[in-house]
């Protein structure tokens, strides 16, 4: 059968196949060729099966006993008796179903491989980390500085367009302050952060229950907008409110300007924005308009975070 030997090249080379992801156009090639043998297969299957019943030709048979077997082709005299003909037929009939069965298995198996895992369209390996290929690794904390009373948008991929898994509360007022979602920062990729560990407005610093009716926190992995966050500068180990140029401790780095006489980088102070972030890292526009790198941001809305 054309499946099968499909089927048995496919599984003999599946490791090396599969050892690299494969390319959307490889996987799609792969694709089209199951569905074409699976086509033929049915194909075959009722004209030898018209055949049969028609002159008797049986590829191959068993008898209801199961102990004798038919090999090759038979042409069966017109006179032959319609009944056993018909018996020799349903045999053939149910090694057939028995071949099918087993190649619908195989035909799952592949297609699991070749059409739906995620990473075989992407054309590259997952990273170390288990982030998605080109996301840079952070390690951060931040909160959603989103006034949407339906909360900041989570998606699946970074881009508009891609589907909203879930939402970051917006600000919550409660009876002492108003406190925002925070969440931790661990990846980023063209103005997106990826996010996890989303948490209600006011956990750790208030007592008063979060509202059951209030939008809540999507329990995963998610891409949010670099616009839509914020945080505070963290103490570092290194010279206070100095801006670098690179995010690495050996970078060239600067006295940040200040504002209103300020420190430009003061630890408990947030910046403007946070445009980028790498490990413990974040690109920051400061609060003056200037933009470097600081290291270590945190999402305490209550202490300095030193």
């Amino acid at each position: 059968m054309k499946n099968a030997a499909l089927a048995t090249i496919l599984i003999l080379h599946a490791p090396a196949a599969f050892a690299e992801p494969a390319s959307k156009d490889e996987r799609a090639l792969l694709c089209k060729a199951i569905e074409k043998a699976t086509e033929e297969e049915a194909a075959d299957s009722a004209v030898d099966d018209k055949a049969c019943l028609a002159n008797g030709a049986i590829q191959s048979t068993a008898l209801a006993d199961g102990k004798r077997e038919i090999k090759g082709k038979i042409g069966l005299p017109p006179a032959f008796h319609d009944e056993l003909r018909r018996d020799l037929c349903a045999a053939d009939h149910e090694e057939k179903r028995r071949r099918a069965r087993s190649m619908r298995m195989i035909r799952k198996t592949l297609l699991a491989a070749a059409c739906l895992l995620p990473l075989f369209g992407s054309g590259a390996k997952a990273a170390p980390n288990g982030l998605p290929p080109g996301v840079e690794a952070c390690n951060l904390g931040a909160w959603s500085n989103d006034a949407d009373p339906k909360g900041l948008n989570v998606r699946a991929e970074p881009s508009t367009e891609a589907a909203i898994l879930g939402v970051a509360p917006p600000p919550h007022k409660f009876p002492d302050d108003t406190y925002k979602s925070e969440f931790s920062v661990i990846g980023y990729r063209d103005g997106w952060f990826l996010v996890e560990k989303i948490e209600t407005p006011g956990k750790g610093y208030v007592d008063t229950p979060y509202p059951r009716s209030a939008p809540q926190p999507f329990r995963g992995r998610g891409w949010v907008r670099a616009t839509m966050i914020g945080a505070a500068y963290a103490y570092n180990g290194l010279p206070p409110g100095r801006l670098y140029s690179a995010p690495n401790d050996n970078a060239a780095a600067h006295r940040a300007k200040a504002k209103d006489g300020d420190d430009g980088v003061a630890i408990g102070d947030s910046p403007k924005a946070i445009l980028a972030c790498s490990g413990e890292w974040a690109q920051v526009e400061t609060a003056a308009g200037e933009r470097g790198w600081v290291k270590a941001l945190c999402s305490n809305q209550v202490t300095n975070c030193n």
